[in-house]
């Protein structure tokens, strides 16, 4: 299925596929098989890469490995850094610790150009006082004006 202006449709002219962004999401893993670079080929389709940190303990490790994306997917494609407030790959509520290391580091990338922007996961999550969508709320409140 293709969501345009129009709606939901199972099919789509090219004139409308034109007037969209490609997206590509995926993680990117702390060793690359050969295999990986084969996504290569499908990241350049994408006009954006927005990437994401499905489990919270690889939080730790976001400058090194978006710099690893940044490298594989060439300087001149965005990427967008997407922020959960969840552990999902943790199973577990987002420790505000790691949370608070995520928008610190989200706040240096794309001021060094590493990424293009932010995306915050919306999720029935921001309807609950968890700690680190209360933490998110504040950092988005505090940095909503900033131009890079």
């Amino acid at each position: 299925m293709f969501y345009t202006k129009a709606g939901w449709s199972k099919g789509f002219r090219l004139s409308a596929l034109l007037m969209v962004s490609v997206w590509g999401q995926g993680s990117f893993p702390r060793r690359c098989a050969p295999a990986i670079l084969e996504f290569r080929e499908v990241l350049g389709l994408c006009d954006e890469v927005s990437y994401w940190f499905w489990n919270g303990k690889n939080v730790g490790g976001i400058e090194e490995t978006v710099g690893r994306l940044r490298d594989f997917v060439g300087k001149e494609k965005p990427i967008l850094l997407g922020q959960y407030m969840w552990d999902f790959g943790g199973k577990r509520k987002m420790p505000v610790e790691l949370m608070s290391n995520q928008l610190m580091v989200s706040e240096r990338l794309p001021k060094s150009r590493q990424i293009s922007g932010l995306i915050f996961h919306c999720t029935p999550l921001v309807d609950l006082a968890l700690a680190a969508v209360n933490l998110s709320r504040k950092w988005i409140a505090e940095h909503r004006n900033e131009v890079v």
